[in-house]
């Protein structure tokens, strides 16, 4: 995909989101988005820190009062325009480096006649600690300020080494504490607006007997403006005066070596930055079709790996790896990675989803299970997901074949399947336990108070335990996976003895977990001789997603899966059903509105496995082909919050009555579902297969689609359709053409 076509495709004046490093701009709530500087809170990692920095210009000591004008992102960046009377255009251009700095570079254009000269400060305040920061820690020059903060985290206690600075030398700067606390971006909360001479005192001040209030940080920078010429005004299209400024703060672990900005190296940071975004864009497979929706939904689902990838080089993350959100899910997580790797495999650099399953598989814990998150700073013992680990592995390799990546993965995914069968399966069934609600990624829903119903007292530390469909059918998956690699890897007895343990698992779902009665599967109470609990969820639908379903079972999908009053409600799919004594359409669970409910609740989560679960299914009924194609439309629908189609977010989960997202939850651009290869195999209809590849869309009556430089087994292909007929390429050379569904074998 062009690189400059990418981002510029993507302007929208809604958002604001940046990230970069281990840095993520992304604040719930936000309140100065129309200030100078970034007051609103910033995450390390996980970790909410605030504020950053806010800047002022002062003509002649008094502030000029700088008017919002608008707001311009795209991927990388947000430009913040402001006024001031017609004399100066003010634009701000935010962004944050690979090297953990938020930056402001700041352009100035002075349009009076006379010369002009300006005072920039740019100042931050943080609250007293006992002790903190101490005198010892702070640093002051004209190059910039340096300080240690110690902060209670989100588990433990944690230190930031904070690097204030900009790429010219101060004229003046200050440290000093004060009682105040000026909670907001405003120069006259500071301590600074009333002594203000000109010049900041350019020293370190502090009270050690003292340590209330806050310690402020400040920074100056005199601007100078030329007169300007009426001639040259007349002549430049760009108006008056340029000045430029970059200013920045650097947030990293104490450990880390200084590193400010180069005072005037002439490194352009924020052209260093774009460059980055757009060579991963550049890997992107081009994709065109005369749907909008289609194209601004891609656009955006690439543009939520890149802005969700966090830098990696450290022991907890050892490579870069992909988050599954702002805020507390600003880390790799366990239960969103397979669905991320699902879309990121289609990349040209199979690097990127490699480089994440092996963060996990080097994580390994010693009792063999897989970590649940990737956390900065220390572990959680009961932290831990049941994740499609098996498929994730399988359909990288498919597109991506590499049996030293297998090798590298193989030993941790083999014992964690270990692992699985010990801990989770003790009686030897092939099925396994979920213990509690959490551990499943889907909370507060009926289908475990069968087995507890005080299920939810302790969240992570109430035991239940349950056979779930959904950890079983990923169980199978799991094992599949590793029969499969061992052959790879010319390891055929392991090989055998995986796939006799698929076999087992397989026999279990069919002939305990399937509930003739209810026409559904069903989740077992491990501890009441496998009871079935009867509780209509829609994870009991995942057995479809497997290859040993029959038409029998396929059959009854038209009176549960698909019936109204059940799952398939106004925008489905429910994941509670509708007939459920605790089903609820606006996430209340027990009388209280929930953050992450799953009693009703359309999370885009299971509609990409339902999707999937339509398609396979279609594979023994065509007829369910048009329900597949309506629920993908619905699912796009989803994330079209705006009233065009170019507006779309990613929340946790909406409304099954009118697809209203959870916004209430301050979490926007949220990855915790797949999108991507979603599109490309049953809107665009490229589904590789075994040896060859299957062409059929199924979403049908595009006029036109096209997708642009796919990366399959070391060819790029290109794909055209136009009103129903298909023409293949691969590397630039025609192989295929015909009208869709179209065959074709890649080994002839």
């Amino acid at each position: 995909m062009e690189k400059d076509s990418f981002l510029s495709k993507m302007n929208r004046h809604d958002k604001f989101q940046l990230a970069g490093g281990r840095l993520m701009f992304a604040p719930r709530y936000p309140r100065w988005l129309k200030h100078p500087g970034w007051w609103d809170e910033i995450y390390y990692h996980d970790e909410e820190l605030q504020p950053l920095f806010a800047w002022t210009l002062l003509e002649k000591g008094a502030e000029v009062p700088l008017h919002f004008q608008v707001r311009q992102w795209h991927p990388g960046r947000c430009r913040k325009v402001f006024d001031y009377n017609s004399v100066l255009s003010v634009a701000e251009s935010q962004f944050i480096t690979a090297d953990d700095r938020a930056v402001s570079k700041i352009f100035i254009d002075n349009f009076a006649r006379e010369p002009k000269e300006f005072d920039l400060i740019v100042w931050t305040r943080h609250h007293y600690r006992p002790g903190l920061p101490r005198p010892e820690e702070i640093s002051a020059s004209e190059n910039g300020i340096s300080f240690l903060l110690e902060r209670q985290g989100r588990r433990a206690g944690f230190a930031t080494r904070w690097e204030f600075s900009a790429d010219t030398p101060a004229d003046s700067f200050a440290v000093a504490d004060a009682e105040c606390l000026g909670p907001n971006p405003s120069w006259i909360e500071t301590p600074f607006a009333n002594a203000w001479s000109g010049s900041l005192p350019s020293e370190i001040s502090l009270n050690n007997t003292s340590q209330q209030g806050a310690v402020w940080c400040a920074l100056h920078y005199i601007l100078r403006f030329e007169e300007l010429n009426l001639e040259r005004l007349r002549s430049n299209k760009q108006g008056g005066i340029m000045s430029t400024i970059a200013l920045a703060m650097r947030i990293v672990a104490p450990e880390k070596p200084p590193s400010a900005i180069e005072v005037d190296s002439g490194k352009d940071m924020l052209a260093d930055t774009l460059a980055s975004w757009a060579d991963f864009f550049d890997g992107v497979p081009d994709f065109a079709c005369s749907e909008p929706i289609w194209e601004h939904l891609y656009r955006y689902r690439w543009y939520l790996i890149r802005q969700c990838t966090k830098a990696g080089g450290d022991e907890r993350q050892p490579h870069d790896g992909v988050c599954e959100g702002p805020h507390i899910f600003h880390q790799p997580i366990s239960y969103s990675t397979p669905p991320i790797i699902f879309d990121l495999r289609w990349h040209r650099d199979p690097a990127h989803a490699r480089k994440h399953i092996l963060n996990f598989c080097q994580r390994s814990e010693e009792s063999g299970r897989l970590p649940g998150a990737l956390f900065h700073d220390r572990s959680r013992e009961e932290f831990f997901y049941h994740a499609d680990w098996g498929r994730a592995v399988e359909r990288l390799h498919q597109l991506h074949p590499d049996n030293d990546f297998l090798a590298a993965a193989y030993p941790a995914m083999a014992r964690y399947a270990e692992w699985l069968a010990r801990e989770r399966d003790p009686q030897g069934t092939g099925m396994i336990d979920v213990i509690n609600m959490m551990e499943t990624g889907q909370e507060f829903s009926s289908r475990y108070i069968p087995a507890s119903a005080e299920f939810d007292d302790d969240f992570w530390l109430e035991t239940i335990p349950i056979k779930g469909v959904d950890s079983t059918v990923y169980y199978y998956f799991h094992l599949r996976m590793l029969a499969h690699t061992a052959v790879e890897l010319e390891m055929d007895s392991e090989a055998a003895g995986w796939n006799a343990l698929a076999e087992k698992t397989k026999n279990a779902i069919l002939n305990l977990m399937w509930q003739q009665d209810d026409a559904m599967f069903s989740d077992l109470i491990a501890a009441e001789d496998m009871r079935p609990t009867r509780v209509r969820a829609l994870t009991c639908f995942y057995p479809f997603l497997t290859d040993f379903v029959t038409s029998d079972l396929v059959n009854t999908l038209q009176h549960t899966l698909l019936n109204p009053d059940e799952f398939w409600t106004a925008v489905p799919a429910a994941t509670l059903s509708r007939l459920d004594p605790a089903f609820s359409e606006d996430g209340v669970w027990r009388g209280k509105a929930r953050n992450c409910p799953w009693n009703g609740r359309v999370w885009p989560m299971t509609n990409s496995h339902i999707v999937e679960v339509l398609a396979q299914a279609s594979k023994l009924d065509p007829s369910l082909r048009a329900k597949c194609a309506e629920l993908l439309s619905h699912f796009a629908g989803l994330f079209n919050t705006g009233d065009r189609p170019k507006i779309i977010s990613s929340y946790e989960h909406y409304s099954p009555r009118d697809g209203s997202p959870c916004a209430y939850r301050g979490i926007d651009d949220y990855l915790h579902c797949w999108v991507i290869d979603l599109i490309i195999r049953y809107v665009a209809g490229f589904r590789p297969d075994g040896g060859g590849l299957l062409i059929d869309p199924l979403v049908r009556g595009m006029e036109r689609l096209r997708l642009h430089r796919i990366p399959l087994r070391g060819s790029s292909y290109d794909l055209i359709i136009r009103d129903g007929k298909a023409e293949l390429f691969r590397d630039n050379r025609l192989i295929a053409e015909g009208r869709v569904p179209l065959k074709v074998d890649l080994e002839s």
